[in-house]
């Protein structure tokens, strides 16, 4: 075996490895929902395998040597898989934005039964009886679809934004960027192997990242939790000004008491969701207690306070209506500025406040802002 194929190799084989590990640590505890799970595990399987490919390919390319057939056959495996990864990558980055877009995946299965014909036509690849590779006419096709892939990934970088934390959607932007860098140099550059190191990369980061994700948020509403909490409390003590939004589920107690424990996770779930569609892309959200959620606003979102208020109660009317057992809420909120003399935990404590106030009324729902 030639000196530089052992340069290609030593890494390739290493990169299988560490994502041998990396499926087996998943598969252990996965920090992801079962879907994003799925995407993560055939987004590491096919890197697996595409690098194989690539290995095997290493070695039988050359003029004289008798492999031009499993040469093909390797070729065509790592072309029809690889060229799935910015799709799947977009199911395990976002996977609300491929369940609605799922057609995306015709374009690489076209790029697949090319791949294959390629075996006997050359349509992507060519390798010659004399086993000597070289792109075929329509490898342009693959390029295309592979750039729609990334596209993709883009578009879904910009849905997330709107939901994401600022920080996370600032990390996970150059996540996108290092990703599309690092596999597009080898596209532009065969002999630059850089493709599957950055792909081995991105999936460690990313799946560090999800366990990271994990510590912060709660599992049974999906919002931030109290520990996250804590810290963007004490990260908003320093800002000019912030809005604190306090919400209390009434009569969670009975809820449990009446229907049981499912329907009270059922009703927190809800209250979850509720709060992350009125409050989402204005403050941060978080559950910080058993039936007790706050909303963080920071200077410029203030003013929408109100509004969003008002969006939050008549969701919560239109759920009622569907499921009576859900319960009523109450509500309260305070503006801290930091030239007022008032530190921030006075504003949550007068949240709270205008939160029991609402409660005592005993109907908090009607209390909508006028």
């Amino acid at each position: 075996m030639p000196d530089s194929s052992l340069y290609i190799i030593t890494p390739g084989a290493l990169n299988i490895t560490a994502l041998i590990f990396l499926l087996i640590m998943v598969s252990k505890r996965s920090a992801m929902s079962p879907r994003r799970t799925k995407a993560f595990y055939a987004a590491t399987v096919i890197t697996i395998i595409t690098i194989a490919s690539e290995l095997v390919t290493t070695v039988l390319v050359g003029p004289g040597k008798g492999y031009a057939g499993l040469n093909r056959v390797c070729n065509a495996l790592g072309f029809s898989l690889s060229v799935f990864l910015p799709y799947v990558f977009v199911e395990m980055f976002d996977e609300k934005y491929i369940s609605w877009h799922s057609l995306a995946y015709v374009i690489p299965s076209i790029v697949t039964v090319l791949s294959a014909l390629s075996i006997w036509q050359g349509l992507i690849f060519s390798v010659s009886d004399q086993n000597e590779y070289s792109r075929g006419p329509l490898f342009g096709v693959y390029i295309t679809a592979y750039v729609i892939g990334f596209v993709l990934i883009l578009i879904s970088n910009i849905i997330q934004s709107r939901s994401l934390r600022k920080g996370d959607w600032h990390f996970l932007s150059l996540l996108y960027v290092f990703l599309i860098s690092g596999t597009s140099v080898q596209v532009l550059h065969p002999g630059v192997l850089t493709t599957w190191h950055t792909v081995t990369i991105v999936l460690v980061v990313y799946y560090i990242f999800q366990c990271e994700i994990q510590f912060r948020i709660d599992q049974v509403t999906g919002l931030l939790n109290r520990q996250a909490f804590t810290k963007r409390m004490e990260e908003l003590s320093k800002s000019k000004k912030a809005g604190v939004v306090l919400m209390d589920i009434d009569f969670f107690k009975n809820v449990n008491d009446k229907y049981g424990h499912a329907m009270g996770d059922i009703c927190l779930h809800t209250m979850g969701e509720i709060i992350k569609e009125s409050f989402g892309q204005y403050g941060q959200c978080f559950r910080i207690g058993g039936d007790e959620f706050c909303v963080l606003f920071q200077e410029e979102n203030c003013r929408h306070i109100e509004e969003r208020i008002n969006d939050a109660m008549a969701r919560i009317i239109a759920a009622r209506s569907k499921n009576p057992a859900l319960p009523l809420v109450s509500y309260g909120y305070s503006v801290y500025e930091r030239d007022s003399g008032k530190s921030i935990n006075d504003s949550f404590s007068e949240a709270d406040r205008e939160m029991y106030r609402c409660k005592r009324k005993r109907n908090p729902v009607k209390a909508v802002l006028n």
